[in-house]
């Protein structure tokens, strides 16, 4: 994975600071039932903050 962050001018690339990054997850074979948000949020309490749950790929 590469992590890239907008560096203003005269800001040290050397001290930037970076502790977080928005990540996609796809949770494979989950039966029918599963598939809501719901249980997209607490696969995403797991690992981080849920974001953001896509309809459409249910």
């Amino acid at each position: 994975m590469i992590i890239l962050k907008k560096v203003t001018v005269g800001e040290d690339h050397v001290v930037i600071l970076m502790t977080k990054t928005k990540i996609w997850v796809q949770v494979h074979q989950l039966p029918f039932g599963f598939m809501d948000v719901s249980v997209g949020a607490l696969v995403g309490s797991h690992i981080g903050k849920m974001v953001k749950y896509d309809e459409e790929n249910n």
